[in-house]
């Protein structure tokens, strides 16, 4: 009994300790690109796990949190330039 005890909890602590897919948001934009094109990267995105945050209207392009993965992925969508986001301020303060 004492086995399967520890058994159990050590199995336990495994699965919570195990660290989860890691998610990335970037910033992902084509200079030239048939809307077809980044529909499928979009799809790519949602079926890897993501979520598409923000839509670019006057650029072709979108935001988006996904696992780092899916993100390497993109490159086979005609070669879109992928930047990692982050906080810009002004004067070092936010």
């Amino acid at each position: 009994m004492k086995f399967y005890i520890i058994s159990a909890l050590f199995a336990l602590l495994v699965v919570a300790t195990a660290s989860p897919a890691q998610f990335k948001e970037v910033m992902v934009t084509w200079s030239k690109a048939p809307d077809s094109v980044v529909l499928q990267a979009k799809n790519s995105i949602i079926a890897a796990g993501g979520t598409i945050t923000h839509d670019f209207e006057l650029i072709r392009g979108f935001v988006a949190q996904a696992p780092v993965k899916a993100i390497t992925a993109l490159s086979q969508f005609n070669s879109p330039n992928i930047e990692e986001t982050s906080v810009v301020t002004a004067l070092g303060r936010h």
